[in-house]
């Protein structure tokens, strides 16, 4: 009888290992993918903020040349 109870304890501290290896690997799995998210929202918001800085440069050009055109308008009238 006490061989039972001592086979049974086994099997279940054996299980319990499992179970803490399994979860360990889930816990890592998901801290892994949520380094991986934060890279790619950080790497996101750089491209974000390159294409605002782009977009503004773009439109001082414009106002620079719309201000030039009315100069030479007014500099020919």
């Amino acid at each position: 009888m006490d061989q039972v109870i001592k086979d049974a304890k086994d099997r279940d501290e054996a299980r319990m290992r499992e179970i803490k290896k399994l979860r360990d690997k889930s816990e890592n799995e998901l801290k892994n993918l949520r380094e991986k998210s934060d890279t790619s929202s950080k790497d996101a918001e750089a491209l974000r903020q390159r294409q605002l800085e782009e977009a503004s440069m773009e439109l001082k050009e414009l106002h620079s040349e719309t201000a030039q055109q009315k100069e030479a308008k007014l500099a020919g009238v």
